[in-house]
C-alpha cells in the first residue's frame, strides 16, 4: 500500500501496529490508497460493534491513547 500512498512504510506499519496516532491527512490518504472513499470506510466502519472494538483495544496492549 505505501506505494500507492506516498507515505513511508514504517508510517504506516506503526498505524496499524497501533504505534502512533495518525493525522487526518494520513489517515484519509490511507484509506484513499486502500481503494475506499471516505464515505465508504465509514459506512464500513459504523458496522463494527463494541464487542469487535473491545477485542481490538486488548490486542493493542492497552495503550490510553486509543480509549
Amino acid at each position: 500500500m505505501y506505494y500507492n500512498s506516498d507515505i513511508r512504510e514504517a508510517t504506516i506499519s506503526d498505524t496499524f501496529n497501533g504505534k502512533t496516532l495518525p493525522t487526518i491527512t494520513t489517515l484519509l490518504v490511507l484509506v484513499e490508497s486502500m481503494g475506499y472513499s471516505l464515505k465508504e470506510f465509514t459506512e464500513v466502519f459504523d458496522e463494527i460493534t463494541d464487542e469487535e472494538i473491545n477485542e481490538i483495544d486488548k490486542s493493542i496492549d492497552g495503550r490510553d491513547y486509543f480509549r
